[in-house]
C-alpha cells in the first residue's frame, strides 16, 4: 500500500509517539506500508519542526532534526516534486501533498488537516483519511490478505 502523509501527521508521530500518527509512522519504519514523500514535504516538515511552539516540547537541535529527516527519506520513496498539481484553493501550501500523492501513485493520504485535506476525500481515486481510520483501513485489509 502506497501512502503519503502529510505534514501534520509526521508532527503528531514525534510529538505522541504512543498515539495515532505514531503508530501509522512505525508502520512505515517497518516497511508494512510504502511510505511516499518529496523533497517539498520534507522541507515542509523541517521548517514547522524549527517553529519556537514545537521546539518548546521536542528541544530538538538542527542534528537531531537534519537526523530525522535523513531517516525518513532512507524508509521512503522520495518522488520528484515535478508533477504540478492542481492547486489547492483552501490552501495552496498543502498543494505538494497532492502532487506527491500523484506522482507516487499513492493509493492514500494520511492526514489530520480537518480544514483542507480531509474534506477533499477522495481525491482523483486517493483516500484521505485520518491516522485512526487508515489504520481501522489497514487492519481490515490487512486481514483479508
Amino acid at each position: 500500500m502506497r501512502v503519503v502523509l502529510d505534514t501534520t501527521v509526521f508532527i503528531s508521530a514525534v510529538l505522541k509517539p504512543s498515539g495515532g500518527s505514531g503508530a501509522v509512522l512505525e508502520l512505515c519504519r517497518d516497511r508494512q506500508i510504502h511510505l511516499l514523500v518529496s523533497k517539498s514535504l520534507i522541507r515542509e516538515i523541517g521548517r514547522v519542526l524549527h517553529k519556537p511552539k514545537i521546539q518548546h516540547v521536542l528541544h530538538w537541535d538542527d542534528g537531531k532534526i537534519t537526523q530525522f529527516l535523513r531517516s525518513l527519506s532512507a524508509i521512503a520513496e522520495v518522488v520528484p516534486d515535478d508533477l504540478i498539481s492542481p492547486i489547492l484553493k483552501s490552501d495552496p501550501n498543502d498543494t505538494f501533498i497532492l502532487a506527491c500523492a500523484l506522482r507516487g501513485q499513492a493509493d492514500v493520504i494520511v492526514s489530520l488537516d480537518k480544514a483542507h485535506l480531509l474534506p477533499l476525500h477522495p481525491f482523483q481515486g486517493i483516500a484521505i483519511l485520518t491516522p485512526g481510520d487508515f489504520l481501522q483501513y489497514f487492519h481490515n485489509t490487512d486481514a483479508l490478505s
